[in-house]
């Protein structure tokens, strides 16, 4: 029996020893997304701010928006994490748009980690283009979940909408006086003056250019965090997340050192 209670006591002490994502760090951090105004047609940069960091080393966060209204020209990574390797979402147009962070060890600064431009429609009407932030993820280097509160952010568009009618083209008097009477003579065999023929103008609207998304190189373990999740999966689908993986490991382990133990039982016995 002592050799079986040594069993169990080395397999449970060899559990305790790896660090388990379902252990979370005592302190937690706040991301939040900065509030800003625009008129119809204007261009305006979002910042991503983090505050309370315990020590932060790979961060994974979505960031939604009303395409109606707002159209993302481009997402960066800079300040606080200017160390991390950064990757965003293969297209600019997902929306919620995702950027991920990595590094080998923790940062522990504070400030602005991200910066998303977005284009204000110039149909937009006055009001408030709501910004949606989602965390899927944030560990420390000891691969603990460290807790994130999130506070959303908005775009305030102020003034006139310019989705009214176009200017209308100016309608030409009508002749008063002896001017009525007055008609354009025209030199026989003369061809009409093509300037005075009114010409219709065609407007194009402008199309929004699209600016490619931009990343920075990573660091070399930032393959390992994006494996861990595809950019486009939907949020929650954690079925391969490692505190799962750590929690059927412990399982597999007790399961050994019940047949262990039952084994020697059975020898003893003979």
């Amino acid at each position: 029996m002592r050799k079986i209670a040594a069993f169990v006591l080395l397999v449970l002490f060899c559990v305790t020893l790896f660090p388990c994502r379902f252990l979370s760090a005592e302190n937690g951090a706040e991301l939040s997304l900065t509030e800003t105004e625009a008129a119809p047609g204007d261009t305006v940069t979002v910042e991503v701010k983090l505050s309370g960091n315990p020590g932060i080393n790979s961060l994974k966060i979505k960031i939604g928006y009303d395409a109606a209204e707002l159209t993302l020209l481009s997402a960066e990574s800079g300040g606080a994490f200017e160390e991390m390797g950064y990757i965003g979402a293969q297209t600019i147009d997902v929306n919620p748009y995702i950027m991920v962070w990595s590094r080998a060890a923790d940062v522990t600064g504070d400030g602005s980690i991200g910066f998303l431009t977005f284009r204000v429609s110039e149909t937009a009407s006055p009001g408030t283009a709501a910004l949606t932030l989602t965390c899927d993820f944030c560990t420390n280097q000891a691969l603990q979940d460290v807790a994130v509160t999130t506070r959303s952010g908005s775009v305030r568009i102020f003034g006139d909408s310019t989705a009214s009618a176009a200017p209308s083209s100016p309608t030409p008097a009508a002749p008063t006086g002896n001017d009525a009477s007055v008609a354009p003579q025209q030199t026989p065999g003369a061809s009409p003056d093509s300037s005075e023929t009114p010409s219709e103008e065609t407007v194009t609207p402008e199309q929004p250019a699209e600016t490619a998304s931009s990343s920075e190189p990573g660091s070399p373990n930032i393959s390992e965090t994006i494996s861990r999740t595809d950019a486009s999966a939907p949020a929650g689908d954690d079925d391969t997340s490692p505190s799962r993986l750590w929690l059927l490991l412990l399982l597999l382990l007790l399961i050994a050192a019940v047949a262990a133990a039952f084994l020697i039982y059975r020898k003893k016995r003979k």
